[in-house]
């Protein structure tokens, strides 16, 4: 099979798939062109599959064709020999009734439906993972197995092992690093080569010398402080400034600062504006008055929530903002004002949104039908009634609970607007309630979710002025009484009062909440989702609960603490500022707030273009450890620096792993003064092992309603093409990096995860995710979008680009970026939890967090051989990631994988368990065409076209296909899962016994010790020779390695010998008591006891 005709098929799968995610004509030819550009580079690039002219290093193969032409090369032969068993495997294993000539007939030409490509899958879990991946990666060396795959796709702690490989391989060929994996050793003091021995050495890669007076474990704590405090110079700003806000609308409010004498004409005017705005538009977008219940195309936000936000939340707050500012300027006594004054106000501010709306809808025809009058004047008098209601209730609590703005001056200015916008709910509510018997229930829904929206704005304002204008009072006292001792230079007992006892428990209680609460969210033993919960122990059902519920105790303690801030901030350029917190709220100025602001703003966004937050994440420290630890393994030449122990040049750019398409320009590589190559001249180019690095792209924003629980969606870094078959694909020679591209080692560590934070749980809950980003407990990375959002350029960029066009500067788009030149609305978006895929930038993490074993890619683009070393935790054997890969590919992807027999099951010691296990993965449900659709029939309809395109597509896929079965579609999937049967090296089951835990030992756990280490990658080389046959080094193809994996899970008798011998004696008794008396064979059983015992 060529690999045009490889492309031909993806390419019809993806542009059904982009019609039945129903995209718009625009966004399907791109991302349809971009997912086409991908597979074929990828395609020729790989497309040296069994007898498809190339070996493991791109050479031309000198296998002879089958039909004994000599003359003719392997690659222009129909088959090849390796091909033959290839397709006689997955035929054994899909139709094992076909005969040996059935089989030898099927022409590749025949399988139009299939890539006959194959792939190595290797799961996330941190260094464990890597380690017993290693020996994987051994064990398939040693039999020939290894450079026959066309794809390595890998995850997490399976990228650094995979990156290591590809590193290698990179600099040294494909065949001379599995000869050297796979010969014995060269001399009993090199047992290993020198990439596996530098693997050993870097075990504990973070801090290869632990201990509490190491240079390496002091260099982690203070590169952890340094970068928390250069975060916090870019996020705590905006936070500061934020506080401000509610400082702002007191001093506005409470203080005369514009008073002049229409001061209040001005505020009732604004209010009631805003109010017949709002009204106006909740009038005019009911689902009842829509144009013609259907969304606008022209305008995408049509009905949406951010246009309801804009449009009516906003305004509604500035009615009700202008309302409360008029009532504190009000001269008069409350007393003075009647009811009916409010009711008139109301009634007048209604019936003019009502005379505007009744307007449009004769405009637009949506007054229809024989009574529309009639409905008309019932509809006026049920408003009229609730409004009248609402008036009534904004008189009493004006009178009541609002009566002028001086008694209790901050709690006014926190608690008359959420009023306000309680009773206009409640209007709302009775309005609703009123026209019930006229309105359908998509009227009535919108109004629930409009009156949600006001809830949640008046639950914010309501906590944010409390914790603002009031928390910092609660330690005024303890304040005073320090500064008292301070100044006596003395402090006694009898200074500290209960209430001081108090505060220094609220602060105590405030500290451990947050210890508490970063521990939790950190912690992979704090259940992330309901099944976790139900597995989880009760330590960490405990840790969730405490987690959940001190999160919000320390968040509102974190803004308390910034409030005080925020109050020496402003004391600071007033000699003689108020030491209460109350008179310091109530006696700012309304300009001085305004030039802290300006201040504050000015700070953050000036440190946050001076700060690559990407640099000074926790992610950036250990990706500089990973690279020394694995990438740098099989350099030859290393130059590490003499005080620090790295080297910049061990790391790779992901676009020199291949050789790139023709037009491609590509920037210039720098290198070392030593004159080291990455690649030497003679070393030739692999093609095999295609490097897939998988990371999960975080959507906990974003409209996918299907994904909220994933939160995530698959992004792929090769050395082609970054990007998303959502989004579409960037060359990796310019995405995220400018004059660069992107490197194997951010790739690498951009998929792994730092230890094991708990992704899920912090994607959860918004209090425990906005403090782990204050905390820079971050272990995500901000690059560009790599879709139509990552082309266009911001302010900013736009800007520079015009000043910088006298000196020939370019903009640049974001996806070139190597972080946001701006990092402060990232950071805000990941610290509230508003990231998505629609952005400038996105935010990328640890693969495992949408799929951690790195199948979901290789099933996108359908291998028929697929191996999965799975090495993530799972100490139950419940195999969760597994089932979730097969999960998230039926739905997203309509590919069933069935595992019917599954045999891996906890550490044991006889026999018994198994190593892997058997599976189909059923392509022939989507790709084959067993009839074909019908065509469309009414070329009226708007859809009609792209119905008869699909149509044609449809038919003409159908008739490529005729006298094809499932088994030409179909996939063989073996699941290798690291376990223990009793017959593993003795060091192995003396460790295993040591660790009861083994092999599945908490991730958290990236220390390895050296019989750690030993007893992971002897597992992993065990389990491949075990499958293989117990022989190491016999060579074998992958279709062999098929048939022995699923021998391999035959019954094995040796495990049963002791219940079969038991078994057999049992009987042989039964029989014996039928052929014999009792006494005659009780004489016979003493006479062989006492021979026996003689």
């Amino acid at each position: 099979m060529t690999a045009d005709r490889e492309v031909t098929h993806l390419r019809d799968y993806y542009k059904k798939q982009c019609r039945a995610v129903g995209h718009t004509a625009d966004l399907q030819q791109r991302v349809t062109e971009a997912v086409i550009d991908h597979i074929t580079e990828e395609a020729q690039a790989t497309h040296a599959a069994f007898g498809h002219g190339a070996n493991g290093d791109g050479k031309p193969s000198t296998a002879t064709p089958p039909n004994g032409d000599a003359n003719k090369s392997a690659a222009d032969a129909p088959v090849a020999n390796d091909d033959d068993n290839f397709i006689e495997g997955i035929v054994a294993e899909n139709d094992s009734d076909r005969t040996n000539g059935d089989k030898a007939a099927r022409l590749p030409e025949q399988l139009y439906g299939c890539t006959l490509r194959s792939a190595l899958c290797l799961s996330g879990g941190g260094i464990r993972s890597a380690t017993f991946n290693l020996g994987i990666l051994q064990g398939l060396a040693r039999h020939g197995l290894l450079e026959k795959f066309d794809y390595l796709s890998t995850v997490s702690g399976g990228g650094f092992i995979g990156g290591w490989l590809t590193a290698w391989m990179h600099r040294q060929g494909t065949q001379q690093v599995v000869d050297e994996l796979s010969r014995p050793p060269a001399s009993p003091l090199e047992s290993d080569p020198k990439p596996v021995h530098h693997l050993r050495t870097y075990s504990n890669y973070l801090s290869p010398q632990p201990g509490l007076l190491s240079a390496d474990t002091w260099t982690l704590a203070a590169t952890m402080l340094r970068n928390l405090l250069l975060t916090w110079l870019v996020f705590v700003p905006v936070m500061m400034a934020a506080l401000v806000v509610p400082r702002l609308w007191a001093a506005f409010v409470l203080r005369p600062t514009f008073s002049p004498p229409d001061a209040m004409l001005w505020c009732s005017l604004i209010g009631s504006v805003a109010g017949v705005w709002a009204l106006v538009y909740v009038g005019t977008s009911l689902p009842s008055a829509g144009r013609n219940g259907e969304e606008s195309e022209d305008d995408p936000l049509e009905g949406s929530q951010r246009r309801f936000l804009v449009w009516c939340i906003l305004p509604l707050m500035i009615s009700a903002m202008a309302f409360v500012t008029y009532w504190a300027r009000l001269n008069n006594p409350p007393g003075d004002h009647t009811w009916h004054e409010f009711v008139l106000f109301t009634e007048a501010i209604t019936l003019s949104a009502w005379f505007i709306t009744a307007l449009y809808r004769f405009r637009h025809a949506k007054f229809t039908g024989r009574w529309f009058l009639v409905r008309l004047l019932v509809a006026t008098v049920f408003i009229v009634l609730a409004q009248f209601i609402t008036g009534c209730l904004l008189w009493y609590g004006a009178t009541t609970f609002m009566s002028g703005a001086e008694p209790h001056k901050r709690l006014y200015a926190t608690l008359a607007v959420p009023m306000i916008l309680l009773v206009l709910a409640v209007g709302c509510a009775l309005i609703a309630g009123f026209s019930s018997r006229f309105t359908k229930d998509d009227d009535r829904e919108w109004w629930a979710r409009g009156g949600a929206w006001v809830l949640i704005i008046v639950i914010m304002w309501s906590v944010a002025h409390l914790l603002v204008l009031f928390a910092p009072s609660l330690f005024e006292s303890l304040g005073a009484t320090v500064r008292a001792a301070w100044g006596r230079k003395e402090l006694l007992w009898n200074d500290i009062s209960w209430a001081n006892w108090g505060q220094i428990l609220g602060i105590v209680a405030g500290i451990v909440s947050g210890a508490i609460t970063l521990f939790g969210g950190f912690s992979a033993k704090t259940p992330a989702n309901e099944n976790e919960a139900k597995n989880a122990g009760v330590g960490g059902k405990l840790l969730g609960v405490l987690t959940s519920l001190l999160a919000p105790l320390f968040l509102g303690f974190v803004v308390m603490l910034l409030s005080l801030a925020t109050n020496v901030l402003l004391t600071a350029v007033d000699p003689t500022p108020p030491r209460d917190h109350a008179a310091l709220i109530e006696a700012t100025p309304f300009r001085y707030l305004l030039v802290a602001l300006g201040l504050l703003a000015l700070i953050s966004v000036v440190m946050g273009s001076l700060i690559n937050t990407n640099a000074f994440s926790l992610h950036f420290m250990w990706r500089t450890r990973i690279i020394r630890a694995y990438l740098g393994a099989s350099r030859p030449r290393r130059n590490p620096n003499p005080f620090t122990g790295f080297d910049t040049y061990d790391n790779i750019q992901m676009y020199e792993l291949r050789r790139q398409p023709d037009g491609v320009e590509c920037p210039p590589i720098e290198r070392p003064s030593n004159g080291d190559t990455q690649r030497p001249a003679h070393v030739p180019a692999p093609r095999k092992l295609f490097h897939i690095i998988n990371i999960a792209l975080n959507l906990a924003g974003g409209n996918k309603l299907e994904w909220q629980d994933r939160k995530a969606e698959s992004f792929t870094i090769s050395p082609f093409h970054a990007g998303s078959y959502w989004l579409g694909y960037r060359r990796s020679c310019r995405y995220g990096g400018l004059n660069e591209g992107i490197s194997l080692g951010t790739a690498v560590a951009i998929s792994g995860a730092f230890v094991s934070p708990n992704m899920g749980y912090m994607m959860t809950s918004p209090v425990v995710r906005f403090l782990m980003t204050l905390f820079n407990v971050r272990f995500g990375w901000w690059l560009g979008n790599p879709g139509a959002a990552g082309s266009g350029m911001g302010f900013v960029q736009r800007t520079l680009t015009r000043l910088g066009r006298p000196f020939n500067y370019r903009g640049v788009s974001p996806f070139e970026l190597r972080a946001p030149l701006l990092p402060v609305r990232p950071i805000v978006e990941e610290a509230l939890g508003l990231t998505n895929d629609q952005s400038p930038y996105v935010y990328l993490s640890d693969g495992g967090h949408f799929e951690n074993l790195g199948l979901y890619e290789m099933v996108l683009r359908r291998c028929r051989f697929i191996v999965v070393s799975d090495a993530t935790t799972d100490a139950d054997y419940s195999f969760d990631s597994l089932a979730q890969s097969i999960r998230q590919i039926r739905v997203d992807l309509g590919v069933p994988i069935e595992v019917r027999e599954m045999s891996i099951g906890r550490p044991v010691q006889n026999l018994k368990g198994k190593y892997c296990a058997v599976g189909r993965i059923r392509y022939s449900c989507v790709d084959r065409k067993a009839s074909p659709p019908p065509p469309p029939e009414n070329p009226r309809d708007p859809n009609y076209k792209r119905a008869l395109a699909l149509y044609q597509m449809e038919q003409a896929l159908h008739e490529k296909q005729r006298g094809m079965t499932d088994e030409d579609f179909d996939g063989i999937l073996i699941y290798v899962k690291a376990s223990m049967i009793g017959d593993e090296p003795r060091d192995v089951l003396n460790y295993g016994r040591s660790n009861g835990s083994f092999p599945q030992e908490v991730i958290i756990d990236q220390w390895f010790s050296e019989a750690q280490f030993e007893s992971y990658r002897a597992l992993g080389s065990h389990i491949i020779d075990a499958i293989c046959g117990g022989e190491q080094n016999n060579k074998i193809g992958l279709a062999a390695f098929a048939r022995r994996a699923r021998a391999h899970n035959q019954m094995n008798f040796d495990a049963f010998k002791e219940q079969i011998n038991y078994a057999a004696f049992e009987k042989q008794f039964a029989q014996e008591m039928k052929n014999w008396a009792p006494d005659s064979y009780k004489q016979k059983v003493r006479k062989y006891l006492d021979e026996t015992l003689k």
